[in-house]
């Protein structure tokens, strides 16, 4: 993973469960390695208040004049899949976490487009599209299935003959679907 994603010129990941299947140092070691901003915004260390396994909370590139802010949003039932021990770990609400980030990207960052990378299965993706309406793009994986479609601004899915370009490519490993989608010339990883 950590020479596999710069290699791929990915920008910015968000934290999947599968990178603690080796446990949290393995995934700190990971994480530094791949010199990628790794994001985990609603799961935090109970002992440091920190995000899960030291990444970032939230994240600004900046490409072609615009600021992009990014955050990383996972699903409850996301930590219930990790092989590790959780009693240390502290999940909040999605849709409350990604209303705030995405204020605090806006009015805090001065970002022009604010994205969502998600770890959550497909009907969360769509709950989230729908209480977080200031969010520009949700890029998610988990499903261990591809989806050839995006979301619309109302919570619906549509498909690339309706204007999507790009789609999710699986991930050989696992079977699940990565979004490797560019924006603005980023490329992001929802592993």
């Amino acid at each position: 993973m950590a020479e596999l994603l710069p290699a791929l010129q990915v920008d910015i990941a968000g934290l999947g469960n599968h990178e603690l299947d080796g446990g949290i140092e393995n995934y700190i070691e990971q994480r530094t390695a791949s010199g990628l901003p790794w994001l985990c915004s609603n799961c935090d260390d109970k002992h440091t208040g920190e995000p899960l396994g030291g990444g970032e909370r939230t994240h600004v590139l900046e490409r072609g004049g615009l600021r992009i802010g990014f955050m990383g949003l996972i699903e409850g039932d996301w930590i219930t899949t990790l092989a590790m021990d959780t009693s240390d770990l502290v999940y909040q609400d999605f849709c409350i976490v990604g209303n705030r980030l995405e204020k605090h990207l806006r009015e805090d960052e001065g970002c022009h487009v604010v994205v969502a990378l998600t770890h959550m299965r497909v009907p969360n993706d769509l709950k989230l599209a729908r209480e977080v309406p200031g969010l520009d793009l949700i890029l998610g994986g988990h499903d261990h299935s591809v989806e050839d479609a995006f979301m619309c601004l109302d919570g619906t899915l549509g498909d690339e003959s309706e204007g999507a370009q790009g789609s999710p490519e699986p991930d050989a490993s696992n079977g699940s679907a990565s979004a490797t989608k560019g924006v603005g010339g980023i490329q992001a990883v929802s592993t």
